[in-house]
């Protein structure tokens, strides 16, 4: 039997852990002052020009970060996609975060309408990095493997 599919839910479940970490480094720095609206909340801000049905604003904030962890899940997922070769990189995990990041920015974005996210701050821009590389890190097939 295979262990595709143990494989696939270990990789959906650090998928959702790496978006919780993003999304706790996103509101330190939002309560530091770093980054205005973190992207879930933009993505709240927008989001009934995405649903035929109007999310309850009080009900805004929950279904985004549904969403960021099913993606986040999925996002874990398609690491399994590169080769080995990539993967097993101590940089291949950080990397695909940053496809990720770019993927939304350059093609998800503009596909849904949405609009660039207006960052003022050199400091917007650098959290965006690093909770990325972090979604990457946590996703990572190196973490925790014997080095020899």
């Amino acid at each position: 039997m295979s262990d595709k599919p143990r494989e696939m839910g270990s990789a959906a479940l650090r998928g959702v852990v790496g978006a919780l970490a993003m999304t706790g480094m996103r509101q330190f720095a939002a309560e530091l002052g770093l980054i205005g609206k973190t992207p879930p909340e933009e993505l709240a801000d927008k989001a009934d020009a995405l649903t035929s049905t109007p999310i309850p604003e009080e009900k805004g904030r929950a279904a985004v970060l549904a969403l960021h962890c099913a993606v986040g899940a999925a996002g874990g997922v398609g690491f399994g996609m590169p080769p080995d070769s990539i993967r097993q990189r101590a940089w291949g995990g950080p990397a695909w975060g940053m496809v990720i990041w770019l993927t939304y920015e350059l093609g998800v974005e503009p596909l849904l309408g949405l609009g660039p996210v207006k960052r003022d701050k050199p400091t917007e821009h650098a959290v965006i990095i690093a909770d990325h590389l972090v979604y990457g890190y946590v996703i990572s097939e190196t973490r925790g493997q014997p080095r020899g």
